[in-house]
This record gives structure tokens, sequence and C-alpha cells, in this order.
């Protein structure tokens, strides 16, 4: 396991680069919730896992899964 900090909104990796993405409560952070989202899925290898823990974001609707 690694730690790396980068722009939520546009992670420094190619598409499918991991088995697995997880951020805690990083996405709530991120100026643009959908898109630090999306990034997560799009790092993760077809088929692979990701995760997002935030706290509550009202009137958020962030999704945070493959497509």
């Amino acid at each position: 396991m690694s730690r790396q900090e980068a722009n939520a909104e546009a992670l420094p990796f190619e598409d499918g680069a991991f088995d697995t993405v997880m951020s805690c409560v990083g996405v709530m952070f991120a100026p643009h919730h959908q898109a630090a989202a999306d990034e997560l899925v799009r790092v993760c290898r077809p088929g692979a896992g990701s995760g997002c823990s935030t706290g509550p974001l009202r009137g958020s609707s962030v999704r945070c899964s493959r497509r």
C-alpha cells in the first residue's frame, strides 16, 4: 500500500492503473465532488472495486461506481 498526494479531480495515473481505489473523506473536500468520484472509477481496472467514505453532504448526489 502506498500514499500519494494529488489533485482529486485529475489523478496522475493511467486508466485502469489499480486493482482497488479508496478515498476516505477526500472526495467531499474536492470542489467538484462528481469529478473526483469519476477519477476514482477511471483509475480502477475494469471489474475492480472503488469506494468513497464521506461525511454528510447536503444536496450531494455523488456516485462512485463503475459505469
